[in-house]
């Protein structure tokens, strides 16, 4: 961000310049300037126009050079062609904040992303912390500024939201605003040619206003610092809970992304990978995305993982419960009463409000689900009224399914008044609530574990030869089998007399990814066949891969792989993100088995051990069917020398080693192959 001491700015202006007011009621420039007088905003509010001399009974100015004050913040809406011309005006007039609502910039293609770069070295020749372009503008509900063109007006509220999308925005307004819900804060960003995400997070770490934060992201930069900042402000002593919702996971979704945002999507493992390190909820659709914000706004964190159900109808309490289930909240039954708690449908509002009293005081009751369906007993004020007062009282999180739409509307509505979160279907409340106790798991691991690895010190020191990559891994300290390279099959007689009786013999080439389906891979091949067997291979790739380039010959020791488990551990980067470090089930089934998992470096130890345990296969690892438990220590400190590596040597843009032979306790791991590209 070009001007970060702005950020104060930026939420809080006392003067505002609207660049590109109109006569035109219905232009963009002129709802704007509308809406911020409409808002109640108590500070002051300048129209430039060069061709107009007033603008609704007011001075109108011909540039912002010509306001006689100081200003805080400009908004400009005017042709994308004009933009930078008009930056520069602001720039010398010495404006520390600049809005670009104007489109007609990266996101619609090359042509667009040159006049991007232009207002981006202009806001940094100047200093201007820079919104946009292509954005819908800033809201702030608390000091009565709508400085956007969206056409709900918020409430004021504790709930944060930052959004690539402004039409997203604009939606996700509509639905909250009727239920009383508000916002601290809303922040179109468009397309972040100055001031994105990260830069609002720190700012928001400290506002008093915003107890939780919603993000609608379809690209990101700079997982260290994400990741840095999603933790500080996730482990505050006062969490507060940042949600998130990623647009641009498929491959056609991609493509919107690019056309819309000029945006450049990452892999949906790797953005998910960051979000667990940077202690952020993911969700899965726009409604999870809205029931998870007023969730969390309007609830405590559970103490515990046990979540009790209370319901007045069977079948929607067992969906409830699986739902839990699924997202790993425990659903124990208590002392004293089954889990769920059926309260059959003749249950009365004092059933509710009496169960719920015990609930409260039970210390083994983390949350709190309710369950409500119209029977024709049903006590529907009464009932709501009873969740209402038990709300008031309550320091333990409670969501309501209220189910109906038609005599349960008015129940509902003063769950809304009670400032209490839920739906009319089971499985989204139980998903609101699930969130919550996943917050609090992420909290209570970070707390314990969360120590990040020191690099050692003969990473800094790794040298290896790009055409034998296993040399890397002896470098980094991974045992290998014994093994000779060479890159003239004519010295390989004499080499390999330092092996075994039996042997693989590889041929190494940077053009071959997959050795077994080039037949560039041998296995238990009797020494004395082995400089044959290695001539009639490279024959045999010469035909099947003819543009593929011999790099070497690499014959190895060959080794017992049934001691052990196969796995896969490996870099990739991803352009403007960072480095990415993989563990997987390993051998040949890699890429048809995909049980692999992803964070980021540099890892901490947790991060290694998540690695392991979020392995569809993790329970090999602690030994099944008479297997012995496996080496996971020794795993864990290939990962993290793998990540520190990664981290020390930045030309590495993909390293595979395949497999990583995981051995039983005690005995370590062995790198048996290995792949790494280099940039160029």
């Amino acid at each position: 961000m070009n001007n970060t001491s702005a950020l104060e700015t930026f939420f809080q202006p006392h003067t505002i310049a609207v660049v590109g007011v109109s006569h035109e009621a219905s232009a963009v420039g002129s709802t704007i300037y509308r809406n911020i007088l409409d808002g109640g905003f108590k500070g002051e509010v300048y129209p430039v126009n060069p061709f107009l001399s007033t603008f609704q009974g007011v001075t109108s100015y011909r540039s912002a050079l010509t306001i006689p004050k100081a200003i805080d913040m400009a908004i400009i809406v005017v042709p994308a062609a004009i933009v930078p011309s008009v930056l520069e005006e602001i720039g010398k007039k010495g404006i520390p904040v600049a809005v670009v609502i104007s489109s007609g910039f990266s996101e619609i293609g090359s042509k667009g992303s040159v006049l991007e770069k232009q207002i981006r070295d202009i806001s940094k020749k100047y200093s201007i912390a820079l919104l946009g372009p292509n954005c819908l503008g800033v809201i702030h509900p608390h000091d009565k500024l709508n400085a956007s063109f969206a056409r709900t007006k918020p409430l004021p509220g504790s709930i944060a939201f930052l959004s690539q999308s402004g039409a997203l925005g604009t939606a996700l307004l509509d639905i909250i605003t009727p239920k009383g819900i508000g916002l601290s804060h809303f922040i179109s960003l468009g397309n972040k040619a100055d001031i994105n995400e990260l830069d609002i997070l720190e700012y928001l770490m400290h506002d008093s206003s915003t107890s939780v934060i919603g993000m609608y992201v379809e690209q990101l930069t700079d997982a260290a610092r994400c990741i840095r900042i999603g933790k500080k402000i996730s482990g505050m002593d006062n969490p507060k809970p940042i949600v998130v919702l990623k647009g641009g996971k498929s491959n056609e979704g991609n493509t919107a992304v690019r056309s819309h945002t000029g945006a450049l999507a990452g892999i949906p493992e790797a953005y998910s990978a960051l979000f667990v390190q940077s202690m952020m909820i993911e969700v899965q659709s726009t409604q999870e995305f809205i029931n998870t914000l007023v969730s969390f706004s309007q609830n405590p964190l559970p103490i515990g993982n046990n979540c009790v159900t209370v319901t007045n109808a069977g079948g929607p309490a067992i969906l409830a419960t699986d739902t839990l289930v699924s997202q790993q909240v425990s659903v124990h039954p208590l002392s004293y009463t089954h889990n769920p708690i059926d309260l059959l449908g003749d249950a009365k509002a004092s059933d509710y409000q009496k169960i719920l009293g015990d609930l409260e005081a039970d210390p083994s009751v983390g949350s709190i689900l309710g369950i409500v369906t119209p029977q024709s007993v049903t006590e529907i004020e009464d009932t709501a009224n009873a969740f209402c007062i038990h709300k008031t009282k309550s320091k333990k999180p409670l969501a309501v399914c209220w189910m109906g739409d038609g005599v349960m509307k008015v129940g509902r509505q003063l769950l809304d008044m009670g400032n209490i979160p839920g739906s009319k279907y089971p499985e989204q409340t139980a998903t609101m609530i699930a969130n919550l106790h996943r917050l609090t798991s992420m909290r209570s691991a970070y707390s314990q574990k969360d120590v990040q690895s020191s690099l050692p010190a003969q990473i800094k020191k790794t040298q290896f030869n790009k055409n034998d990559p296993l040399s890397l891994c002896t470098s980094l300290g991974i045992p290998v089998p014994r093994y000779v390279f060479t890159d003239d099959i004519s010295s390989l007689p004499d080499k390999i007399s330092l092996l075994g009786k039996t042997t693989v013999i590889k041929i190494i080439s940077q053009q071959i990814v997959h050795k077994s389906e080039a037949g560039a891979v041998r296995l238990n091949i009797p020494k004395d066949h082995a400089c044959e067997t290695a001539r009639d291979m490279i024959k045999h790739i010469k035909i099947t891969v003819p543009g593929a380039f011999i790099d070497g010959i690499l014959c190895m020791d060959m080794v017992d792989t049934g001691k052990g488990i196969e796995c896969i551990v490996g870099i990739k980067k991803e352009e403007g993100l960072g480095t990415l470090i993989m563990l997987g089930m390993g051998g040949v089934f890699v890429e048809v088995m995909k049980d692999v998992t992803f964070r980021f470096a540099p890892l901490s130890a947790k991060d290694a051990s998540d690695l392991i345990s979020g392995l569809k296969s993790s329970a090999i690892f602690d030994g099944i069917r008479g297997k012995p438990l496996l080496d996971k220590n020794a795993l864990i400190k290939t990962l993290l020398d793998v990540s520190a590596f990664a981290i020390e040597h930045q030309t590495v843009t993909q390293l595979d080693i395949n497999p990583l032979l995981v051995l039983p306790q005690g005995k370590g791991v062995m790198a048996l192959d290995c792949r790494v590209t280099l940039s160029e």
